[in-house]
């Protein structure tokens, strides 16, 4: 009737009953730990109370998530975007698509359904206190059709190592998440700027934070415009409240966001967002980047936000476009100075351009020696995930094993970088995510979950099992940076036997366990 799991493993609708009824985990102080389970009382229940009964009180919050399957409509492909052929992708691939599998977590006081298998996540805090070997019983209240209760009981053994994670002000790794703010429209039927939006924002907000990001996208500025359609000016009140909203939250920093791109990969250069027409590196780009920066540097300045701002100028700069990049650089530094500018790159040129490099993890293996160099002259190295390349190279994707997601933040440290940026927060522009998580691109398919790692709520922003992975990856990077040298290089070649590079993991459960308890107890 119950089977537990551990939290770094996918579940299915079909996944078989393992007879586990006990959880033992570990877990340093400031930490979210879980695990996962799957109830089977053969006849429709539903879950209608919980109760955590310490042995002794401790200072641990819990919380309990119903598991909602997703359906891979397809598999990675194995370089770029997704397939329908198996034999292409099986090597890597945790299943043929399409199938179902449980990644969304949706509070259990929210789900009224009376289901024959009841899937579970179930959250604990383990605040600053908790020391030692904890114990406790969860005991899961469920119900049936006609109203009658029966009481599952799960045992519970926490090791709490004397290990702190640090407040997230103190935190080491830099992690950003691009946002749509579109969406919030579009997946939860709010009005733009309107009092639920706002509200929902600022959920989206923390929900990043707890992920441990550090940086906050916000919008860019509207043009205002003339009788003559002639850009005159910029509205940035979008801008300004999303910005208070996420520093009210706490964010360490928030980023401007890009105000140009280009139209395909190898163009020689950028054109302005809001005026396709116009090159960014021409002299009218120069006049409507100039008039965008001034004002953008007033506002920072009336604010007080010269320290906690950042700035995104043109995504992922190419060997094509380089020159086009620097010019619009040289107009921000200009315009504002003293903000540094970060930036997902494709090409290590861009010198004094670019203040926080963040490479593709193939581009950083590729040219790993050039952005060592970049590395020792004092700037910043993070690495990106996107849909391209695809195959078995980590990436948060639901047909690769979930444990990879996790090692994404691994990576981090053992290359020695400092932060990690992914593209898709909630970036899903398809018109169904729980049927297709392979989101519509350019007439093909992203991979499945590429383009989000939450899922849009009645007035909520639900997590995912890959959001959790991220999560915990995060923090494993933070007890590995608070560790004296000589036990970081230990760890690391204790990482060797785990992930060594971005195409070769070890994805045993057991095996990983193993070794995150030796870095707990060092």
């Amino acid at each position: 009737m119950l089977s537990i799991y551990n939290e770094n493993e996918w579940l299915y609708p079909d996944t078989e009953v393992n007879k586990n009824t006990h959880a033992h985990l570990h877990t340093a102080q400031n930490a979210y730990i879980g695990f996962q389970c799957i109830l089977d009382p053969l006849e429709k229940f539903k879950l209608c109370h919980i109760q955590m009964n310490w042995e002794v009180e401790q200072p641990i919050e819990t919380e309990v998530f119903y598991l909602e399957s997703i359906t891979v409509d397809e598999n990675t492909d194995l370089e770029f975007m997704t397939t329908l052929d198996y034999e292409r992708c099986k090597t890597f691939v945790t299943r043929q698509a399409p199938f179902k599998v449980y990644d969304c977590l949706i509070p259990w006081e929210k789900v009224e359904s009376y289901e024959k298998r009841i899937p579970l996540y179930i959250q604990f805090k383990v605040g600053e206190g908790a020391v030692g070997e904890v114990r406790g019983i969860l005991k899961l209240f469920i119900e049936d059709e006609s109203k009658q209760q029966k009481v599952v009981e799960i045992v519970i053994k926490l090791q709490v190592y004397d290990k702190r994670l640090p407040e997230q002000k103190h935190q080491k790794l830099g992690m950003m998440n691009f946002f749509c703010y579109d969406n919030i429209v579009k997946n939860h039927g709010v009005t733009l700027n309107s009092k639920a939006y706002w509200a929902l924002y600022r959920l989206y907000v923390r929900r990043q934070l707890e992920m441990h990001c550090t940086h906050i996208m916000l919008p860019y500025a509207k043009s205002i415009r003339n009788e003559k359609n002639e850009v005159v000016d910029f509205d940035f009140t979008e801008v300004i409240k999303a910005g208070e909203i996420a520093l009210e939250e706490g964010a360490p920093f928030i980023v401007g966001a890009c105000i140009a791109h280009w139209g395909e990969w190898n163009d020689k250069g950028y054109y302005l967002l809001w005026e396709p027409s116009i090159a960014a590196e021409s002299l009218e780009g120069y006049y409507q980047l100039k008039k965008y920066f001034c004002k953008w540097q007033s506002i920072v300045d009336e604010k007080g936000w010269n320290r906690r701002i950042m700035q995104s100028l043109a995504d992922e700069p190419q060997v094509y476009n380089a020159l086009s990049y620097r010019a619009i650089a040289s107009v921000f530094r200009k315009c504002v100075p003293g903000v540094n500018i970060i930036e997902a790159v494709e090409t290590f040129n861009l010198g004094g351009g670019i203040d926080i490099w963040v490479p593709k993890q193939d581009t950083y293996e590729k040219h790993r020696e050039k952005f060592q160099e970049i590395q020792d002259a004092g700037e910043q190295i993070w690495y990106y995930t996107c849909a391209f390349p695809a195959g078995k190279i980590m990436n948060r994707s639901m047909d690769l094993p979930l444990l990879v997601s996790r090692y994404i933040l691994w990576m981090v440290f053992y290359y020695g970088l400092s932060g990690f940026l992914h593209w898709g927060f909630n970036y899903y522009i398809g018109e169904d995510l729980y049927h297709e998580a392979c989101c519509p691109h350019k007439g093909k398919k992203l991979p499945a979950g590429d383009a989000h790692i939450i899922y849009p709520g009645e007035k909520d922003v639900y997590r995912s099992m890959r959001y959790i992975a991220q999560r915990a990856g995060a923090q494993d990077y933070e007890l590995f940076k608070a560790l004296p040298c000589i036990q970081q290089e230990q760890v690391r070649r204790w990482m060797q036997k785990l992930c060594p590079s971005f195409k070769v993991y070890n994805t045993e459960v057991e095996q990983f366990e193993s070794i995150r308890k030796l870095i707990l107890e060092s």
